[in-house]
């Protein structure tokens, strides 16, 4: 079960909005970690495409700096951005599609997953 402190909270309203949040998850269920890493990776790419079903190239530049820079080198030069999204656009629409954005998710998660146990997915 989730546990809450609100002891460090300092205003009233704080703890309202503290208390509103335990009811909340009391009530409809607190999602897991996995569920909102899901629902952020899902709501990240509406969020960039302004709700369309793909990301124009500014948009996906955006994304790419604003929301995984801390995950990728060169993720603020424009051309290695660019690039990137060219070798993502498979149907070569000049655009990224939820699928080929997750590509990119799944590339990001096998790397991570590689540096933290310093295996190669590759590796038999």
């Amino acid at each position: 079960m989730r546990e809450f402190n609100i002891s460090f909270l300092e205003t009233n309203r704080e703890r309202r909005s503290a208390v509103a949040e335990i009811v909340s998850c009391l009530l409809f269920s607190c999602p897991n970690d996995m569920e909102s890493a899901i629902k952020t990776v899902v709501t990240t790419f509406l969020n960039s495409s302004s709700g369309k079903e793909n990301l124009n190239g500014s948009g996906f530049q955006k994304l790419v700096k604003k929301k995984l820079g801390g995950l990728m080198q060169d993720a603020d030069r424009a051309s290695a951005v660019k690039e990137m999204q060219q070798g993502l656009d498979v149907n070569n629409d000049g655009k990224v599609s939820f699928q080929e954005y997750l590509t990119l998710i799944g590339y990001l998660a096998n790397s991570l997953s590689e540096s933290k146990t310093g295996t190669s997915a590759n590796a038999s």
